[in-house]
């Protein structure tokens, strides 16, 4: 299990959710990961997405996905994406998703450390 955040907060992540389902292997595999109520906010708000990344190819299809939607996003925002990915007890990683000439085997690598299969 990984937790993927990205800049944006909750419209983006639900966004990113809805993108990454559509990916075989990935469906059913994506929960939210509420964080605490926040000033000015009557529920939890959403952190990040919780992923069940495990052996399988699962972390190239993920980053595949991510890749796809950061340059969607780029595209329509004009804006940088930085993946935030760790798991629980596990090392944190960042990965900024701009100018990176192989960005999906790099984010595969970032994951797959994240996951501790790296």
């Amino acid at each position: 299990m990984i937790l993927i955040s990205v800049p944006g907060g909750a419209p983006e992540l639900q966004e990113l959710a809805q993108w990454l389902e559509q990916y075989d292997g990935l469906a059913g595999r994506i929960t939210a990961a509420p964080a605490g109520p926040r000033p000015g906010q009557l529920g939890p708000g959403l952190d990040a997405l919780a992923i069940a990344v495990g052996s399988g190819g699962a972390a190239t299809v993920l980053a595949r996905g991510l890749v796809a939607w950061a340059s969607s996003y780029r595209s329509q925002r004009g804006a940088d994406v930085y993946v935030h990915a760790s798991r629980p007890g596990g090392p944190a990683l960042t990965v900024e998703l701009r100018n990176i000439t192989d960005a999906e085997a790099v984010l595969k690598q970032v994951l797959e450390q994240a996951t501790g299969e790296g």
